[in-house]
C-alpha cells in the first residue's frame, strides 16, 4: 500500500482488507515521500518477523532453564513482542476510512464485499488446511508421534466449530488466524465504529480501553482489545488522517516502552504487560517514522509482497523446524537455547518465503487466491 495518485493504485490500497497486504504496483506511497501509507509498508515485515518470534517454541525437555533464560525470552515474545499484533490492527483500521469522506451504505457493501475475498476467503482456506493436517496426524501410524493432538477427538462438530474456537481455546484451528478472524469482526462492526468515533470522538476509545483494563470479557471473535486498536486506526484516518504524531512525543513514549517491559518481565502482571503493548505500538511506529522520514529506509516491495504468505505459513513449519534444530543440537547452554529462537525465526521466515516466491512465479493464480490478492 504505497504512493500511487491514479484511481487503481488507491483502490488497491485502501482496499486490501488486512495490514498484512502489500503496496500498489508502482511503490510509491500515495502521502508523499515519508508519508503514513510508507511507514506502515516499512513497519510490516519487521512486524511478521516479530510475530514469527512470538510462536517460536522453547525446548524445555533438553536444558534445566534458569530465570534468565526464561526472563529474556519473555522479555521478547510477550513484553516486546505482543505489540505487534496490535500494530496491523491500528494500520487496518486506519486504511479502511483513509480516503473515505463518509461511510454510505454504497461504500460499506463495497468494502464488505472485496473483503470476501481477501479475509473471508484465505481465512476458511488456511484454517481448512489446518484441519486436514490435524486429521492426518490422527492417523493410526502417526497418532503416536503426537499424543497432544490425538487427545482431541475429531468428529463432524468439532470440524465446523474449529473453523471459529475450537473447544479448548479461543482461537481458531489455525491459531494464528485469530487475527483474521477479529478482523472480520471488525469490519463487520465499521458502521457502528464509524457512528460511535463522529459522535463520541475520544470517549468511545475510552469505553474500549476499559473494556480491556477491567478484562471484560466478550465472545471468541469479538474482544476489547481487537475492537480498542482496530478503532484507534479508524479514529486517527476519520479525525486526523494526514496527522503525524508528536515526534518528541513519540520519542518519549519509546523511552518509556522500555521500563514498562521490564516491569511486565519481572512481574508478570497483566496492567504492566497492557501499558507494555501500548507504548509498545508508539515506539514501533516511531522506529518506522525515523527510518523512513530521517533516513529514507525502505523496504523491498518483493519482502512486503511476501507479508501475508509468511503470516499464513509460519506457523505450519515452525514447530517443526523448532524440535528439528533442538533434537539435532540438543543444546546444553541457556544462552545457545535462547539465541536459537532467533535462529528458529529466520529459518521459519525464510522456509516460508521460498515457498512464496515458488508459487507466485510457477501457479501465481493459486497465490492470489491463497494470499486474498486481487
Amino acid at each position: 500500500m504505497k504512493k500511487d495518485m491514479s484511481l487503481e493504485g488507491l483502490r488497491w490500497s485502501c482496499d486490501s482488507g488486512s495490514a498484512l497486504y502489500d503496496a500498489p504496483p508502482n511503490g510509491r506511497s500515495r502521502t508523499g515521500w515519508g508519508g503514513q501509507i510508507e511507514i506502515f509498508d516499512f513497519l510490516r515485515f519487521p512486524l511478521i518477523c516479530i510475530v514469527v518470534l512470538i510462536h517460536t517454541l522453547q525446548a524445555d525437555e533438553h536444558v534445566e532453564f534458569g530465570i534468565l533464560y526464561h526472563d529474556a525470552l519473555y522479555f521478547f515474545q510477550e513484553s516486546i513482542g505482543r505489540s505487534a499484533v496490535p500494530v496491523f490492527f491500528v494500520i487496518s483500521g486506519y486504511m479502511f476510512f483513509y480516503k473515505v469522506a463518509g461511510l454510505t451504505t454504497e461504500i460499506y457493501k463495497s468494502k464488505l464485499k472485496r473483503r470476501v475475498k481477501s479475509l473471508l476467503i484465505p481465512y476458511l482456506i488456511w484454517n481448512a488446511l489446518a484441519l486436514l493436517e490435524c486429521c492426518i496426524k490422527h492417523l493410526p501410524v502417526l497418532a503416536g508421534l503426537f499424543p497432544n493432538i490425538v487427545n482431541q477427538p475429531i468428529d463432524f462438530f468439532y470440524c465446523i466449530k474449529s473453523f471459529w474456537c475450537t473447544p479448548d481455546g479461543t482461537c481458531p484451528i489455525y491459531y494464528p488466524f485469530w487475527y483474521i478472524r477479529d478482523l472480520m469482526m471488525c469490519v463487520l462492526l465499521t458502521p457502528v465504529i464509524y457512528f460511535s468515533i463522529k459522535k463520541f470522538k475520544l470517549l468511545w476509545l475510552l469505553l474500549l480501553f476499559a473494556g480491556m483494563l477491567f478484562k471484560v470479557e466478550m465472545i471468541p471473535g469479538l474482544g476489547f482489545g481487537s475492537l480498542f486498536y482496530f478503532s484507534a486506526g479508524c479514529y486517527w484516518a476519520i479525525l486526523k488522517a494526514e496527522k503525524t504524531p508528536n515526534f518528541y512525543a513519540l520519542m518519549v513514549i519509546s523511552l518509556c516502552w522500555i521500563p514498562f517491559a521490564v516491569l511486565d518481565t519481572m512481574t508478570k502482571d497483566y496492567y504492566f504487560h497492557l501499558l507494555s503493548n501500548i507504548f509498545g505500538i508508539g515506539c514501533l511506529y516511531f522506529v518506522g517514522l525515523v527510518a523512513v522520514r530521517k533516513f529514507s529506509r525502505k523496504i523491498s516491495r518483493d519482502l512486503i509482497q511476501s507479508v501475508f504468505f509468511i503470516f499464513a505459513t509460519h506457523a505450519f513449519f515452525v514447530g517443526y523446524i523448532s524440535k528439528g534444530i533442538f533434537a539435532l543440537l540438543r543444546p546444553s547452554s541457556e544462552i545457545v537455547c535462547f539465541l536459537l529462537q532467533f535462529v528458529i525465526m529466520a529459518l521459519t521466515i525464510i522456509f516460508s518465503r521460498e515457498i512464496y516466491i515458488i508459487i507466485n512465479r510457477y501457479a501465481p493464480k493459486l497465490s492470489k487466491v491463497l494470499t486474498g490478492k486481487r
